[in-house]
């Protein structure tokens, strides 16, 4: 299979990357730990991506999730989504759905500054 991984970086915006300085795609030919091969298209990126965010959506962190005993397709969603993070994490990186939960959890875990943005605004978008 032959990839042009220079017209991908050139003419495609992959959605979570930097528009200015967008890190270098990367084929990804095996799943091994937090590995994963998506060559075939078998879990495209995209998929993936789009995963996470509707977990992130619900409030739901990797370690909050317990796929189903035969459920394969969960499993690596999961598996894809704790690698994800854990790379976030150790390059100091955020995405949107990130942001948004983040300050689901500030304002779930911090009665006070909930209490202070409820009186201060009526509607929070």
């Amino acid at each position: 299979m032959s990839i042009d991984l220079d017209f991908d970086r050139d003419h495609l915006w992959h959605p979570y990357t930097s528009t200015s300085k967008p890190l270098p795609p990367y084929p990804v030919a095996r799943a091994d730990g937090v590995r994963l091969e998506l060559e075939d298209g078998r879990f495209p990126p995209r998929q993936i991506m789009w995963w996470i965010n509707a977990q992130k959506d619900e409030g739901r962190r990797p370690q909050h999730i317990q796929p189903a005993a035969n459920d394969e397709w969960g499993a690596v969603m999961l598996q894809a989504y704790a690698a994800y993070q854990e790379r976030c994490e150790r390059a100091g990186l955020v995405d949107f759905a990130e942001l948004l939960l983040r300050a689901h959890e500030l304002l779930r875990d911090t009665p006070a500054l909930l209490a202070h943005y409820r009186h201060r605004f009526g509607q929070l978008l």
